[in-house]
């Protein structure tokens, strides 16, 4: 074989080469992009689960407002308000479909409340339905029996102002006790943010490690491939110029 037909030869072995790289790299950039749609999946998944855990302190934050407005105006609404979000909670009441959102502010300034009511719904079911772990369920399930009881306590003092004893109202719903239960309330809470915080910041880590590995591969391949089609180029044109 001559000059000419071993520089065709070689040509056509770094097109051949060129091409398995190409395949190479639309595999790797299709496994980045994979990385990439499991990342997003993994922060809107911790997202979802950051809002319901929190919706729990919000809903114990929220009653201890409307508890507190009561026994400070006297005003029937927050009496019944505070019993609307007991009622939500436990599924007896239709859930407004925003109302993870900023929801109860708006009713306290007069304002419609917004978006649509939903269905009534337990908040476990919604937990369940989210994948909360046994563990995890178990500490919001703590969490929300402690809020309960500190509802009784709540609606005692309501009474109280209902009586007129606004003494008694304030004391119970200021004092050291009541804090006390309202910390019962949030440490359970506390431990399952910061389960759900670390686990997305080992999981991201995680994604970012594959697709760091995926784009230094993906890069090598294309500049192999720059190089390659250098090279057959360059093959090309020596065989043409030595028929």
């Amino acid at each position: 074989m001559g000059n000419a037909g071993k520089l065709q030869t070689a040509t056509v072995g770094l097109i051949m080469a060129v091409g398995a790289l190409a395949v190479v790299s639309l595999v790797l950039f299709w496994r980045i992009s994979a990385v990439n749609q499991k990342m997003a999946e993994s922060q809107a998944r911790q997202y979802r689960d950051y809002v319901l855990t929190d919706g729990l302190r919000q809903t114990s934050d929220d009653l201890t407002r409307m508890a507190r407005l009561y026994a400070a105006t006297g005003e029937e609404r927050y009496r019944d308000w505070f019993q609307q979000i007991l009622d939500i909670r436990n599924g007896n009441a239709p859930r407004p479909v925003q109302y993870q959102g900023i929801y109860w502010d708006f009713l306290l300034a007069g304002e419609p409340p917004p978006g649509a009511a939903g269905e009534p719904v337990l908040l476990r079911t919604l937990l369940v339905r989210a994948g909360f772990t046994e563990g995890q369920l178990a500490l919001l399930g703590s969490s929300e029996a402690n809020s309960n009881a500190l509802a009784g306590l709540e609606t005692e003092a309501m009474q109280a102002a209902g009586e007129g004893n606004l003494e008694r109202a304030r004391s119970i719903l200021n004092g050291a006790d009541y804090h006390a239960r309202k910390a019962d309330i949030m440490r359970p809470l506390a431990e399952v943010l910061d389960g759900i915080e670390q686990t997305a910041a080992a999981e991201t880590a995680s994604y970012a490690r594959q697709r760091q590995t995926l784009t230094i591969a993906l890069l090598t391949a294309l500049a192999l491939s720059i190089l390659l089609s250098a090279g057959a180029v360059a093959a090309f044109i020596a065989a043409r110029r030595n028929p």
